[in-house]
Parts: structure tokens; sequence; C-alpha cells
């Protein structure tokens, strides 16, 4: 009986000297910039060929397969979890086309103050200001300033003299077409791919007139 004792208890002091001397999960775990940003900008760097559309954004462009939902060759720029200010570092790797823009939910999960958010949509608009642009409205549940957010961001981009494309008069607020109060369902993606046709003809109608 002793000897069982002795052996559990040293088996019980292996145990906790093994996970004393083990880092921390999240000292082992690479930053979120290095695990996913760069590869992601990189790869993006490279694939600089002719397309009709950019889609810039965090998952919910990331997630949409676009090749299949529009019938233009579109260059998709989103990345999971990006903020507003993180998509404004990476605006040199995309191509040369029209960009439609969708971000600040993350911003607003994070708890930035929508004045801090529409301060960096300007200075991606201004680092754009080359380009037609598009402002797509954030998409998100009710429980986050969604609606002021989208309701700042439509007054910029009417100063700046940008398009904002409204998809919360086509998706609801809170969303209807989702399935977790913020991403999309396949029927949610049709309906965006849809108005995203729709405002892409009339820009190219309006610059052939031009």
């Amino acid at each position: 009986m002793k000897k069982n004792t002795v052996f559990l208890i040293l088996i019980a002091a292996s145990f906790c000297i093994g996970v004393l001397a083990r880092p921390a999960l999240k000292d082992t775990l690479l930053p979120r910039e290095a695990a996913i940003v760069s590869p992601r900008v990189s790869q993006f760097e490279g694939l600089n060929g002719p397309v009709d559309l950019v889609l810039l954004g965090d998952s919910l462009t990331d997630h949409g397969r676009w090749s299949e939902l529009l019938e233009i060759k579109v260059a998709n720029r989103g990345i999971g979890r990006d903020t507003v200010p993180m998509i404004s570092e990476r605006l040199s790797a995309m191509p040369a086309a029209p960009v439609f823009i969708m971000a600040g939910i993350n911003d607003l999960i994070e708890g930035r103050a929508i004045s801090e958010i529409t301060a960096d949509y300007s200075e991606i608009l201004e680092k754009l200001q080359d380009r037609r642009v598009v402002v797509q409205s954030v998409l998100g549940p009710d429980d986050l300033a969604v609606s002021e957010l989208n309701h700042e961001l439509e007054q910029l981009t009417n100063a700046r003299g940008v398009a904002f494309l409204n998809l919360t008069e086509h998706l609801g607020h809170p969303l209807q077409y989702s399935y977790d109060g913020i991403h999309l369902t396949s029927e949610g993606y049709r309906i965006w791919a849809s108005q995203i046709m729709e405002q892409y003809k009339e820009m190219s109608s309006l610059a052939e007139a031009q």
C-alpha cells in the first residue's frame, strides 16, 4: 500500500512539474499578423492579374464564393477578423480595378469608437482616391452600434462623392439571412451578390458615359 502511495505521489509531482515548465498556450501561438495576415498579404501581392472588381473586407468578404456568385472576374481580398486600420495597411496588395469595401464589424466588437472607425475609413478613401470605390454598409447584430456606424459612413461617402451601397435594405438589421448574427447564409450571399452586380453595372455605365 505504501509503495502504491509513493508511486502515485511521484506521478502527480511529475505532472505538476511538466505543467509548470510548459509555456502558456498563448505564448506558443504565433501573433495573428504572423500567423494569418502576412502569408495572405504576400500571396495577394503576387496575384495582381487583370480583374473586373476587387472585394475588400473581413471574413464576410473572405467567405464568399464570388467566382460562382458573380458574372465578372473578382479579386477576393477579404481576411477574417480584419479591422478597418488593418485593411488600410494592405491596400497596395490589390489589382487595379474598382473596389467594393465592407469592414467595421470587428472594430465594433473590439469596442472602438465610431469616430475612430470613420476616421480610418476616411484614410482608406484618401489612399484610394484615384480609384472607383463603393463603401458597403456594415452588417451585424442589433446589439452593436451597426446602424450608427452605417449612418456615419453614409455621411462620409456623401461628403467625398463616393458611392454607398446600403445592404441593410436588402439583408435586414438585424440580419435576416445569417446563421450566427454576423455571417451570411447562402441566400444572404446571393442577395449581396445581386446588389454588387447592380451597383457594378451602374458604375460601369457612368464610366462609359464620361
